[in-house]
């Protein structure tokens, strides 16, 4: 008995290693996708060196100030608070080396690649669709569910009285519940081929 016990607690143990290894990456996957997002977003700026050079130092200040950051001894609130100050400040210094038309263009950039990452999840749904052989009334409901999550993640960004941490907080919660009616709309079988498809990194929204 204690044997198997002590098998079920090592068991337990290896999931959580493997579900630990599994968040490190996917948080690594979004951290370079904000680092390739960013450079589409200064695509067709046409900076001139000096732009390019001061944009560059700043970038590395901001670099520094962010490492600095994660030693300091914080509450979660502190650091996510100082965090939030240190990027609002890396963008307001980087929005002063622009002029107005590249300020315009990269606003459109930004823009744009919404757009894009938009549809590329839209394909990235249908894939899923298909994939889990989803019937009519699921493909209504779950339809509705997302346009339901679409329209309240929409209204919890434009709430002025939240901070940015706070509607990172609400927004991570309104996806978990998304994620469990969906449960309720899916057979187990489907279930089950949808996490295998989040662990292999295709993710659906």
């Amino acid at each position: 008995m204690i044997v198997a016990f002590a098998g079920s607690v090592n068991a337990q143990n290896g999931r959580k290693d493997n579900n630990h290894r599994k968040d490190q990456l996917h948080r690594k996957e979004i951290a370079k996708q904000k680092v390739i997002n960013r450079h589409h977003s200064r695509e067709n700026l046409n900076l001139t060196t000096e732009q390019s050079t001061r944009i560059k130092a700043i970038n590395e200040t901001f670099r520094k100030d962010m490492e600095l950051l994660r030693q300091e001894q914080l509450t979660v609130q502190e650091r996510n608070d100082k965090k939030h100050e240190l990027q609002k400040k890396h963008v307001q210094e980087i929005q002063a080396v622009l002029t107005a038309e590249q300020k315009d263009q990269l606003a459109k950039n930004k823009k744009d690649q919404k757009e894009k990452i938009a549809n590329e999840r839209k394909e990235k749904s249908k894939d899923v669709s298909r994939d889990l052989n989803l019937s009519d009334d699921q493909r209504q409901k779950l339809a509705l569910l997302r346009e339901n999550y679409k329209t309240k993640a929409e209204a919890l960004r434009n709430d002025n009285s939240l901070t940015k941490e706070q509607k990172r907080e609400r927004l991570q919660q309104l996806m978990n519940q998304q994620r469990e009616e969906m449960k309720t709309i899916l057979t187990d079988d489907q279930i089950k081929q949808l996490q295998d498809r989040r662990i292999r990194g295709k993710k659906i929204k």
